[in-house]
């Protein structure tokens, strides 16, 4: 009794027949297809999250910006009242001076 292998057909054959080096090349070269793939895919992806980045900083440092701005402008309110009363507190004094 004897027992043959069984024939490959269509592409399992094709690829059967090939060398050694030719398969290696394959391989290498579909590694590095997949690797330039993956390389430009994370530059994209890292210049979109630079872009998003710098616009959420300016964003940020507009509102910091704007109530920092909000805030002296409270303070300058506070220091106008209070020389206003000291004005008034003066001419109160001046007025009751007599010479």
């Amino acid at each position: 009794m004897s027992t043959s292998a069984p024939t490959r057909q269509g592409p399992a054959r094709w690829w059967g027949d090939l060398g050694v080096r030719v398969k290696v090349l394959t391989a290498v070269t579909v590694a590095a297809l997949v690797a330039v793939s993956i390389g430009v895919l994370g530059l994209a992806s890292a210049e979109t999250a630079a872009d998003r980045t710098t616009r959420l900083h300016k964003q940020n440092v507009m509102g910091v910006s704007a109530a920092t701005a909000t805030q002296a402008l409270g303070q300058t309110r506070v220091a106008v009242d209070e020389l206003s009363r000291m004005a008034a507190d003066l001419r109160t004094t001046v007025g009751r001076f007599t010479y």
